[in-house]
């Protein structure tokens, strides 16, 4: 049974790893698309594995948090606040949140530290509201 389940799960991650490259060697594909294609490769492979009383959400907002977020995870039966063009979620709906890259690490090495910061930053404001 655990091993079925790693098959499973080596295929998928294959699979994601495939269309990925696709994208990204393709170069009729502007950086912009490319981004929301590979977002889509990541829904649809977590929505496969989350519980049925959750729903992701592509590019909306957090009330009370700046900007915009790459995907969140919401509890089904929760409703956005304001309009239906932006989306926006209240906090206490909220499960997890998933911030793409697609370019990787390789591009801003001498980025890395200070984006892992403001990642961890934001990290700890969204909990602090949380309490």
């Amino acid at each position: 049974m655990v091993m079925n389940w790693m098959e499973d799960f080596e295929r998928e991650q294959r699979e994601m790893l495939n269309l990925s490259d696709k994208i990204r060697y393709d170069k009729s594909i502007n950086t912009v698309e490319k981004h929301r294609l590979y977002l889509d490769i990541v829904k649809t492979f977590l929505e496969k594995h989350i519980p049925g009383s959750f729903q992701l959400i592509k590019y909306s907002f957090i009330d009370g948090l700046p900007g915009k977020f790459h995907l969140i995870m919401v509890k089904k039966d929760c409703k956005p606040v304001g309009s239906e063009k932006t989306p926006c979620y209240d906090l206490e709906s909220i499960v997890a949140v998933v911030e793409i890259r697609g370019h990787g690490l390789v591009n801003y090495k001498d980025r890395l530290e200070d984006d892992v910061k403001a990642k961890r930053d934001r990290f700890e404001e969204i909990k602090a509201k949380k309490k």
